[in-house]
């Protein structure tokens, strides 16, 4: 899953890394923040 993040293309306009961080940053938490429930749920499964 972390692979299909790299994988992501930015916009030719996010030419500064500043901008490709800030992006990727919230990509990243709205990414692990809808995965959470999920993963906490399929965690608890398996440990139950």
């Amino acid at each position: 899953m972390l692979g299909s993040k790299v994988s992501v293309p930015l916009p030719p306009s996010l030419t500064t890394v500043s901008d490709q961080v800030s992006v990727l940053g919230l990509f990243f938490y709205h990414f692990s923040h809808l995965l959470g429930s999920y993963n906490t749920f399929s965690w608890e499964c398996l440990i139950t």
